[in-house]
């Protein structure tokens, strides 16, 4: 295998584990490195290889849009803190990070649908305890 087709596998192995700064650093280091090459081709290439995880990550980031612009409304009355330390055991930063589909170490995470479906429940048990509630 050629020193070109390792630093190739090397960029790859960098975009599959989201190390977005060494990916952009390794890609500006080839560039200098092997500069007769068509880095316009070389990248479509990549690109080829990669599209179905790329379409993987926009279509997870789609369904994350999509949960927050559900949940924004919402966010002064739903106790998230609440929700993410009994229903998952986490923090609300945890949870909100989620919701939000914020970047945590290069990666965005997002709400599987088992989560998902946690997070409904917890909705649903709330909204019947607060339902239940009466004053005399």
């Amino acid at each position: 295998m050629s020193n070109f087709d390792k630093d190739m596998k090397k960029l790859e192995k960098l975009y599959k584990e989201h190390k977005q700064e060494e990916f952009t650093a390794h890609f500006t280091q080839m560039k200098e490195k092997y500069p007769s090459e068509d880095f316009g081709a070389i990248m479509l290439k990549f690109v080829k290889g990669n599209y179905q995880q790329m379409k993987e990550e926009v279509q997870e980031l789609a369904g994350t849009i999509e949960l927050y612009k559900q949940v924004e409304p919402f966010k002064e009355i739903v106790p998230f803190k609440y929700i993410a330390e009994h229903y998952f055991g986490k923090s609300a930063a945890w949870l909100t990070q989620r919701i939000k589909g914020t970047p945590v170490r290069g990666r965005i995470y997002t709400l599987k649908p088992a989560e998902i479906d946690t997070f409904n429940t917890a909705l649903h048990d709330i909204g019947a305890r607060l339902g239940s509630i009466s004053i005399c």
